[in-house]
Formats: C-alpha cells, structure tokens, sequence
C-alpha cells in the first residue's frame, strides 16, 4: 500500500542523494549500487556507494547536521518499523585496512516488505 511504498520510495531516495552528495563529493565519477535481499523474517535493503566512507565518530541516530539522514532514521524506525544501520566499507585485504565507501542497511520486518 501507499503508506508504505512512500517511505520507502523517500528513504532510498534519500540515501541516493546522500551518497552523491557526501560520498562522492569531489569526484568526477563514482559508483552507488542497490541491494536487497531477503532472509527468513526480514528484507534488506542496502545502498552502497564507492566514495570517502564516514567519519569515525558518525553515529546514525546522533548526526543533527544531516536531515536527510534524519528523515530516513524516522521513516525507517517510525513508519516501516525497521533499523537503519550506516557503516564505512573497509578493505581489510592491504597490509593498513582502507576505506572503500559507505553502506546503509535498512532492515525491515518481512511482514512490512509483503505489504509494498
């Protein structure tokens, strides 16, 4: 139904424009992907992107510089009744591991993803 493809239509759009904005802030070129995926009782969804990855002390449910990030935190915790998590990529393959962009996952109880 509407009232539940709506937030979800915003919270990816929102962390689309997120990522362009801040990870791939200053680049010619970049790289977001979108992934879902589905487990027993939960479907999430996960945007990527290949860019400068967050700062150590970024805290999801604590940033108040960012109303984008705000604004998925409610939808995705009040309206879908899921979790937001945020996290730098890491390469941990070089000999000093290396940052290689951000994730967020939004997770959502699949009884709410049957309803979209």
């Amino acid at each position: 139904p509407a009232s539940q493809a709506t937030p979800l239509a915003m919270v990816v759009n929102e962390l689309m424009l997120n990522a362009v904005e801040h990870g791939l802030k200053d680049r010619p070129r970049g790289t977001i992907r979108i992934l879902l995926e589905e487990a027993d009782d939960t479907v999430s969804l996960q945007v990527e992107d290949d860019g400068q990855g967050l700062p150590a002390d970024f805290d999801v449910e604590h940033h108040p510089s960012s109303l984008g990030l705000q604004i998925v935190h409610t939808l995705v915790t009040d309206d879908l009744k899921g979790r937001l998590a945020m996290e730098s990529i890491v390469d941990a393959s070089e000999a000093e591991p290396v940052i290689r962009g951000t994730r967020a996952v939004v997770t959502l109880p699949r009884r709410s993803a049957r309803m979209l």
